[in-house]
């Protein structure tokens, strides 16, 4: 079966290398005999995680990150709670995204691949961004690379969410031809699908024929993100009120015209009714959206019975996930 093509993404040379493919395509096996490969060579890695607790669900149920590369390669490389090891040499640090200002004062000199496995966050999951994520960790690879050039960052996801606050934060062009987007400053790489041949492949597999006529199969086989469809856009029409604004990870505003309610980018800095997330407040005429605001009990009907209509893909995209928080 063919799976991703790690030569093509390395040959860009670019720092950082985000990648989003459908499930199955080789993301997680490959970056784990990457770092194989380089452990061998006597370099290490660091794997990050958001929180604790997702490295506390890993260690408490016992598993084994590397079991299927260890089999196929003949290595013996230990998931433990201290971080990964080879006999008893550390190979691979553990270091939790949201205490990351701890590790400031460590020196990472043997480290030359820091890897963000499951960095994306699908719409409906309980899971959520830290504040300012994209900030803290580039704050983290600083700490990792210094002054080095030869430190490479890998982000790895499932591919259901066009815009993450990543792309959003610098500002990525999804790709227009091809699969590969490169940054205005060649540093970051954004690459975005999956081979016709390797669809065909995970169709002929036992998971395939299970998913076929499920409306998981788009997303698991096809590479199409949950939410990128044409279905529902609209622009605002002339004479729509503007109702209510959303301090998402790009500001949204949302109009009223008729039955619908519409969603844009349009958004009015000093209108008064602001809604926001808890953990993003920032003032005190922010309205925080709980399950019982009205507004957010609205919105959340509205939504639920296709009575929204939004600007482009990337408002629907910032909108739902917004809304999905109360869902």
């Amino acid at each position: 079966m063919n799976y991703l093509n790690w030569r093509e993404i390395d040959g860009y040379g670019c720092p950082v290398n985000i990648i989003e493919t459908n499930r199955g395509y080789g993301k997680s096996y490959g970056w784990k005999k990457k770092c194989v490969k380089m452990v061998r060579r006597g370099g290490k890695f660091v794997y990050v995680v958001r929180r604790p607790q997702n490295w506390k669900d890993i260690t408490d149920k016992k598993l084994q990150i590397f079991s299927d590369v260890n089999r196929d390669l003949g290595e013996n490389i230990e998931t433990k709670k201290a971080g990964f090891f080879r006999g008893d040499e550390q190979v691979g640090y553990i270091v939790e995204l949201s205490k990351a200002q701890s590790v400031k004062p460590a020196s990472f000199a043997d480290v030359q691949m820091v890897i963000f496995d499951e960095f994306l966050i699908e719409n409906n999951s309980p899971e959520r961004y830290l504040p300012q994520e994209p900030v803290q960790l580039m704050n983290l690879f600083d700490t990792i690379a210094r002054n080095r050039s030869d430190v490479k960052l890998y982000m790895l996801g499932n591919a259901s969410v066009l815009y993450n606050p990543y792309v959003i934060f610098w500002n990525l062009r999804l790709p227009k031809k091809g699969r590969i987007s490169i940054s205005d400053n060649r540093r970051i790489l954004l690459f975005i699908g999956v081979s016709e041949e390797f669809i065909q492949q995970r169709k002929e597999t036992l998971a395939g024929e299970l998913m076929q006529g499920t409306s998981y199969e788009a997303f698991a086989l096809y590479n199409q993100f949950a939410f990128d469809n044409m279905l529902y856009l609209d622009k605002v029409p002339k004479g729509a009120r503007y109702y209510v604004s959303i301090k998402a990870a790009v500001p949204l505003a949302v109009y009223t015209h008729g039955k619908y309610f519409y969603v844009s980018q349009n958004y009015e800095k000093n209108f008064p009714r602001v809604l926001v997330l808890p953990e993003n407040v920032s003032d005190e005429r922010e309205t925080v959206a709980r399950r019982s605001n009205f507004y957010v009990v609205l919105l959340k009907k509205l939504y639920l019975n296709g009575f929204v209509r939004y600007e482009n893909v990337k408002v629907k995209e910032l909108f739902i996930g917004f809304i999905s928080a109360f869902l």
